[in-house]
Protein backbone atom coordinates (compact mmCIF):
# COMPACT_ATOMS: atom_id res chain seq x y z
CA UNK A 1 0.00 0.00 0.00
CA UNK A 2 1.28 3.21 -0.64
CA UNK A 3 2.40 5.49 2.08
CA UNK A 4 1.60 9.06 0.82
CA UNK A 5 0.81 12.34 3.18
CA UNK A 6 -2.31 13.56 2.29
CA UNK A 7 -5.02 15.82 3.39
CA UNK A 8 -8.53 14.89 3.17
CA UNK A 9 -12.13 15.76 3.51
CA UNK A 10 -15.03 13.36 4.43
CA UNK A 11 -18.48 14.57 2.42
CA UNK A 12 -19.45 17.60 4.17
CA UNK A 13 -23.19 15.78 4.12
CA UNK A 14 -21.48 13.42 6.87
CA UNK A 15 -23.04 10.74 5.04
CA UNK A 16 -21.38 7.83 2.79
CA UNK A 17 -19.06 9.36 0.21
CA UNK A 18 -20.78 9.44 -3.46
CA UNK A 19 -18.35 11.18 -5.25
CA UNK A 20 -14.28 10.89 -4.95
CA UNK A 21 -12.27 14.57 -5.53
CA UNK A 22 -8.51 14.19 -5.99
CA UNK A 23 -6.76 16.85 -6.12
CA UNK A 24 -3.05 17.07 -7.19
CA UNK A 25 -1.31 20.01 -6.89
CA UNK A 26 1.21 22.15 -8.89
CA UNK A 27 4.98 21.77 -9.15
CA UNK A 28 6.87 23.35 -5.52
CA UNK A 29 3.79 23.02 -3.50
CA UNK A 30 1.66 20.51 -1.39
CA UNK A 31 -1.38 18.94 -0.75
CA UNK A 32 -2.51 21.47 1.09
CA UNK A 33 -2.52 24.03 -1.14
CA UNK A 34 -5.71 22.75 -3.25
CA UNK A 35 -7.88 20.76 -0.29
CA UNK A 36 -9.62 24.52 0.73
CA UNK A 37 -11.85 23.64 -2.44
CA UNK A 38 -13.39 21.17 -0.58
CA UNK A 39 -14.92 24.15 0.95
CA UNK A 40 -16.03 26.22 -2.18
CA UNK A 41 -17.17 23.12 -3.74
CA UNK A 42 -19.44 21.52 -0.93
CA UNK A 43 -22.56 23.04 -2.07
CA UNK A 44 -22.17 22.12 -5.75
CA UNK A 45 -21.07 18.30 -3.85
CA UNK A 46 -22.02 18.19 -0.21
CA UNK A 47 -21.24 13.74 -0.18
CA UNK A 48 -17.96 14.05 -2.07
CA UNK A 49 -14.93 12.97 -0.58
CA UNK A 50 -11.52 14.78 -1.00
CA UNK A 51 -8.43 13.69 -0.98
CA UNK A 52 -4.61 15.73 -2.10
CA UNK A 53 -2.37 13.85 -1.99
CA UNK A 54 1.75 15.38 -1.76
CA UNK A 55 3.41 14.24 -4.70
CA UNK A 56 6.59 11.56 -3.90
CA UNK A 57 9.45 14.02 -4.93
CA UNK A 58 10.83 16.90 -2.87
CA UNK A 59 11.22 20.16 -4.27
CA UNK A 60 15.10 21.00 -4.15
CA UNK A 61 14.16 24.41 -4.11
CA UNK A 62 11.15 24.86 -1.66
CA UNK A 63 11.68 22.84 1.24
CA UNK A 64 8.16 22.56 1.89
CA UNK A 65 7.57 22.16 -1.82
CA UNK A 66 6.40 18.50 -4.10
CA UNK A 67 6.67 17.81 -7.31
CA UNK A 68 5.17 14.62 -9.29
CA UNK A 69 8.03 15.34 -11.96
CA UNK A 70 11.00 17.36 -12.33
CA UNK A 71 11.68 20.18 -14.52
CA UNK A 72 14.71 22.13 -14.90
CA UNK A 73 14.39 26.19 -13.49
CA UNK A 74 15.34 26.94 -17.00
CA UNK A 75 12.81 25.27 -18.60
CA UNK A 76 10.61 28.08 -17.59
CA UNK A 77 8.06 29.39 -18.60
CA UNK A 78 7.27 26.73 -20.61
CA UNK A 79 7.81 26.62 -24.39
CA UNK A 80 6.72 24.56 -27.25
CA UNK A 81 10.05 22.84 -27.84
CA UNK A 82 10.80 21.44 -24.70
CA UNK A 83 7.10 19.85 -24.39
CA UNK A 84 8.28 16.50 -25.63
CA UNK A 85 11.03 16.45 -22.75
CA UNK A 86 8.64 17.10 -20.33
CA UNK A 87 6.19 14.43 -21.62
CA UNK A 88 8.95 11.53 -21.27
CA UNK A 89 9.59 12.72 -17.98
CA UNK A 90 6.19 12.73 -16.90
CA UNK A 91 5.24 9.38 -18.19
CA UNK A 92 7.39 7.61 -15.55
CA UNK A 93 5.22 9.48 -12.90
CA UNK A 94 2.22 8.40 -14.11
CA UNK A 95 1.98 4.29 -12.99
CA UNK A 96 2.30 5.47 -9.08
CA UNK A 97 -0.27 8.09 -8.96
CA UNK A 98 -2.68 5.82 -10.66
CA UNK A 99 -2.07 3.16 -8.12
CA UNK A 100 -3.01 6.08 -5.16
CA UNK A 101 -5.84 6.71 -6.95
CA UNK A 102 -6.91 3.11 -7.59
CA UNK A 103 -6.11 2.65 -3.72
CA UNK A 104 -7.96 6.08 -2.46
CA UNK A 105 -11.36 5.03 -4.69
CA UNK A 106 -11.40 1.67 -3.00
CA UNK A 107 -11.02 3.13 0.20
CA UNK A 108 -13.78 5.52 0.23
CA UNK A 109 -15.83 2.64 -2.01
CA UNK A 110 -16.06 5.41 -4.74
CA UNK A 111 -16.01 4.01 -8.80
CA UNK A 112 -14.36 5.40 -11.08
CA UNK A 113 -17.56 6.54 -12.62
CA UNK A 114 -17.88 8.76 -9.95
CA UNK A 115 -14.52 10.43 -9.09
CA UNK A 116 -12.89 13.65 -10.48
CA UNK A 117 -9.02 13.96 -11.38
CA UNK A 118 -8.50 18.21 -10.59
CA UNK A 119 -4.88 19.43 -11.22
CA UNK A 120 -2.80 22.82 -11.34
CA UNK A 121 -0.19 23.12 -13.72
CA UNK A 122 2.02 20.59 -13.52
CA UNK A 123 -0.63 18.76 -11.71
CA UNK A 124 -3.43 19.28 -14.60
CA UNK A 125 -0.65 17.45 -16.68
CA UNK A 126 -0.87 14.57 -14.68
CA UNK A 127 -4.77 14.79 -14.50
CA UNK A 128 -4.97 15.04 -18.30
CA UNK A 129 -3.07 11.99 -18.89
CA UNK A 130 -4.13 9.71 -16.52
CA UNK A 131 -7.93 10.61 -17.02
CA UNK A 132 -7.56 10.36 -20.51
CA UNK A 133 -5.49 7.51 -21.09
CA UNK A 134 -7.30 5.25 -18.18
CA UNK A 135 -10.33 4.34 -16.46
CA UNK A 136 -9.52 6.13 -13.64
CA UNK A 137 -12.43 8.91 -13.32
CA UNK A 138 -15.31 10.53 -15.23
CA UNK A 139 -14.89 13.97 -14.85
CA UNK A 140 -11.33 16.22 -15.64
CA UNK A 141 -10.69 19.57 -14.30
CA UNK A 142 -7.36 21.17 -15.57
CA UNK A 143 -6.44 24.75 -14.22
CA UNK A 144 -3.16 26.32 -15.67
CA UNK A 145 -2.55 23.30 -17.57
CA UNK A 146 -1.58 21.59 -20.84
CA UNK A 147 -2.48 18.28 -22.58
CA UNK A 148 0.40 16.45 -24.04
CA UNK A 149 -1.38 13.94 -26.24
CA UNK A 150 -0.01 10.00 -25.87
CA UNK A 151 1.14 7.49 -28.76
CA UNK A 152 -1.34 5.28 -26.58
CA UNK A 153 -4.43 4.31 -28.93
CA UNK A 154 -6.65 2.96 -26.21
CA UNK A 155 -8.53 5.61 -24.30
CA UNK A 156 -10.45 6.15 -21.12
CA UNK A 157 -13.50 3.46 -21.31
CA UNK A 158 -15.47 6.20 -19.40
CA UNK A 159 -14.74 9.15 -21.95
CA UNK A 160 -14.59 11.66 -19.05
CA UNK A 161 -15.29 15.54 -19.75
CA UNK A 162 -12.74 17.70 -19.39
CA UNK A 163 -12.82 21.31 -18.08
CA UNK A 164 -9.98 23.62 -18.70
CA UNK A 165 -9.16 27.46 -17.32
CA UNK A 166 -5.92 29.31 -18.36
CA UNK A 167 -5.13 32.93 -17.47
CA UNK A 168 -4.21 34.95 -20.73
CA UNK A 169 -0.97 36.76 -18.51
CA UNK A 170 0.22 33.45 -17.23
CA UNK A 171 4.25 33.33 -17.52
CA UNK A 172 4.49 30.10 -16.31
CA UNK A 173 2.82 28.10 -19.27
CA UNK A 174 1.50 30.15 -22.08
CA UNK A 175 -2.40 30.34 -22.65
CA UNK A 176 -1.84 29.41 -26.35
CA UNK A 177 -1.50 26.38 -25.16
CA UNK A 178 -5.19 25.84 -23.68
CA UNK A 179 -6.64 26.12 -27.32
CA UNK A 180 -3.67 23.53 -28.06
CA UNK A 181 -4.76 21.29 -25.65
CA UNK A 182 -8.51 21.76 -26.39
CA UNK A 183 -8.11 20.60 -30.04
CA UNK A 184 -5.84 18.02 -29.02
CA UNK A 185 -8.60 16.26 -26.84
CA UNK A 186 -11.39 16.99 -29.54
CA UNK A 187 -9.49 15.23 -32.10
CA UNK A 188 -9.45 12.19 -29.75
CA UNK A 189 -13.45 12.75 -29.82
CA UNK A 190 -13.91 13.75 -26.27
CA UNK A 191 -15.73 16.87 -25.42
CA UNK A 192 -14.37 19.87 -23.31
CA UNK A 193 -15.63 23.54 -21.46
CA UNK A 194 -13.60 26.15 -21.41
CA UNK A 195 -12.20 29.47 -19.75
CA UNK A 196 -9.65 31.75 -20.65
CA UNK A 197 -9.15 34.67 -18.12
CA UNK A 198 -7.74 38.23 -19.90
CA UNK A 199 -6.12 39.78 -17.02
CA UNK A 200 -5.30 36.31 -14.57
CA UNK A 201 -1.68 34.94 -14.41
CA UNK A 202 -0.61 31.89 -13.41
CA UNK A 203 -3.33 30.95 -10.77
CA UNK A 204 -6.41 30.78 -10.37
CA UNK A 205 -10.01 32.68 -9.03
CA UNK A 206 -13.34 32.48 -8.10
CA UNK A 207 -15.33 32.73 -11.07
CA UNK A 208 -12.75 29.80 -12.37
CA UNK A 209 -13.27 28.08 -9.25
CA UNK A 210 -17.25 28.47 -9.63
CA UNK A 211 -17.31 27.36 -13.18
CA UNK A 212 -15.35 24.18 -12.37
CA UNK A 213 -17.90 23.78 -9.17
CA UNK A 214 -20.33 23.54 -11.43
CA UNK A 215 -18.98 21.25 -13.97
CA UNK A 216 -18.37 18.60 -11.53
CA UNK A 217 -21.78 18.90 -10.22
CA UNK A 218 -23.44 18.54 -13.98
CA UNK A 219 -20.12 15.65 -14.29
CA UNK A 220 -20.67 13.53 -11.30
CA UNK A 221 -24.22 13.92 -10.41
CA UNK A 222 -27.85 13.01 -11.81
CA UNK A 223 -28.37 16.89 -12.72
CA UNK A 224 -27.93 16.54 -16.16
CA UNK A 225 -30.84 14.00 -16.07
CA UNK A 226 -33.10 15.81 -14.54
CA UNK A 227 -32.78 18.62 -17.41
Amino acid sequence: MLQWEKYTRPPFSNKKAEQLIILLHGMGANGQDLIDLADQWRGFLPNAAFCAPNAPIKNAMIPWGYEWFSIPPHYFPISENILADIKKTMGQALPSLKNFIVQESEYWGVKPCNVALVGFSQGAMMALQLGIYTSLAKAIVSFSGVFLPSEKIILSDLRPEIFLSHGRQDAVIPFYVLEQSIQAIHHLGLKTSSILRPYLGHCLDQEIIEKAGNFLKACLTNEKNNK
